[in-house]
């Protein structure tokens, strides 16, 4: 009976490895861009797609008007445009910045699925449709959470006037062990080797030494249990370039209300600083 209970133990555990070696390396994918509705609620002035041969789109909505400059907005891994729409992009929008927000496909309305290979390439397309309306040196990405990474890749080849992102990890890999080890079911799985797992382990200090000498600031709540701040501070980039900002008492879903104010200032600041 013993040696059933061994046998049955080890075959369980097998397969609780081996099933989520093969989610994080195949379906990482549906893990990190889930499908979301479309709220009844959207509102915007505009908007525009662009959508590769499989039928994904990625859907870009407009507010605001463009006085002092542009604003690219790259949402988390859950979308939730709706909220953005009543909480960020009318601060932004006060100070003069015109919005361009994304939704990525399979969520807020974009028909399609995400995928990681493809997102990057829709991305571009999107941006060159909105460098018609509004010049990159006269623009700033930002972007949060998983979407930080998105914006980070995207001004490497754009070269926007400046890069602000809130609640990112220096690592995918990072961000994946550390989701794991909130859950007490997942928590053993974060000594699988995800770094080699995953198909391409996205790293931010890469996207940012490679990009031009644009300023970069990173807000990061000090209450922030899924990007930890100390995560980011010892993340490896050239003195001077990044500026990391700690918002007191913040944490990953609040980090960026409460740097509200301060977010807007720095994204003209930085618009103001490419056209002295």
């Amino acid at each position: 009976m013993t040696r059933l209970f061994v046998v049955v133990f080890m075959a369980s555990l097998t397969a609780y490895f081996s099933v989520a070696a093969y989610a994080i390396h195949f379906g990482m994918d549906r893990l990190l861009f889930p499908p979301t509705a479309n709220p009844q609620t959207m509102q915007r002035r505009s908007a525009f797609a662009v959508a590769n041969t499989a039928g994904d789109e990625l859907l870009v909505r407009r507010y605001g008007r463009m006085q002092r400059g542009c604003a690219v907005f790259f949402p988390g891994q859950h979308g939730g445009i709706a909220a953005y729409q009543r909480q960020l992009f009318p601060r932004l929008a006060a100070a003069g910045l015109e919005v361009f927000a994304l939704s990525y496909p399979g969520q807020d309305g974009a028909s399609g699925r995400t995928h990681l290979d493809d997102i990057e390439q829709l991305a571009q397309r999107a941006l060159v449709t909105i460098e018609s309306s509004c010049s990159m040196d006269k623009t700033v990405f930002f972007g949060r959470s998983l979407g930080a990474m998105l914006a980070a890749n995207a001004a490497k080849t754009r070269h926007p006037a400046g890069l602000v992102l809130e609640g990112a990890a220096p690592l995918l890999s990072t961000a994946v062990r550390t989701r794991l080890r909130s859950q007490w079911l997942l928590a053993a799985l974060t000594v699988l080797p995800i770094e080699r797992l995953l198909p391409h382990d996205y790293s931010l200090s890469d996207a940012l030494n490679g990009s031009a000498s644009m300023p970069v600031a990173i807000f990061q709540g000090t209450a922030d249990v899924q990007a930890p701040l100390s995560d980011l501070l010892a993340m490896a980039v050239p003195p001077g370039k990044v500026q990391i900002i700690p918002v007191e008492g913040g944490t990953h879903s609040d980090a960026y209300l409460l740097g509200l104010d301060l977010i807007a200032a720095t994204a003209v600041h930085m618009l103001e600083a490419s056209h002295p």
